[in-house]
């Protein structure tokens, strides 16, 4: 079978029936508002993938769909041509600082099975106890993710991005992710009204230098990549 036709469009617009939006949502980039403006845009049928059964019924009737997917996992990737990929990437630092934020404050995550004492832990020490227990949660995940390899240097990641994806956002920026989307669909209304992202812990006095060292060694792709789309404005 021949690899799925991407369409990175820059311009728009995006039609439905010849074009399928997929969204990689990276956990902790403000995603779960994005879905919100994506499943608002009239005639355009998308679907937040939340890993439940139920999410897998119909998809032939869909023109999007969304979730914590690598890069070609979501299960329209193989069925269909015409993809046109979205997503939004957040500084490192503050993506890890909101990680460490819902895990600790979240009985329910599975983290805390393998690790009982995270609640517990400042930031650096939650980095720590998770680079040194190889989690990949904690390292290079939107690399990772957006590439779908976690064996890919930076250069070749952020060639992977800018050649495959239709928009590149930043966190940070709402326009510069917001204002591509209304390209692809225009006439929609755009917004970053209540965006689902919350303030991190506080980082204890004397860890915060430890901590971006510690985060410079286990991100050091998704630096790049960020560094490179934040110079940029986005994409």
């Amino acid at each position: 079978m021949p690899p799925p036709k991407i369409e990175p469009l820059k311009d728009g617009p995006f039609r439905p029936g010849r074009h399928t939006l997929i969204f990689v949502h990276v956990p902790k980039c403000g995603g779960t508002s994005l879905h919100r403006t994506l499943e608002a845009i009239p005639g355009f049928n998308y679907r937040h993938l939340r890993g439940r059964p139920e999410d897998l019924a119909g998809l032939d009737a869909l023109d999007g769909v969304g979730g914590h997917q690598n890069f070609s996992a979501t299960p329209l990737h193989k069925a269909r041509d015409g993809l046109v990929y979205i997503t939004v990437l957040r500084e490192p630092r503050a993506r890890i600082l909101s990680f460490h934020r819902h895990v600790t404050t979240q009985a329910h995550h599975h983290l805390h099975r393998e690790f009982p004492r995270l609640a517990e832990m400042s930031p650096l020490a939650f980095v720590e106890t998770l680079a040194a227990a190889g989690n990949p949660e904690i390292g290079n995940l939107m690399t990772r993710m957006l590439t779908g390899r976690g064996d890919i240097g930076a250069a070749e990641a952020i060639a992977h991005v800018e050649a495959n994806f239709a928009v590149v956002g930043l966190l940070e920026a709402p326009a510069s992710y917001l204002a591509p989307l209304a390209r692809l669909f225009p006439g929609a209304t755009m917004n970053a009204n209540r965006l689902n992202v919350g303030p991190p812990h506080a980082m204890p006095d004397g860890d915060g230098a430890a901590f971006d060292r510690l985060i410079g060694e286990t991100n050091a792709k998704d630096l790049a990549l960020y560094a490179h789309f934040a110079a940029a404005g986005g994409a």
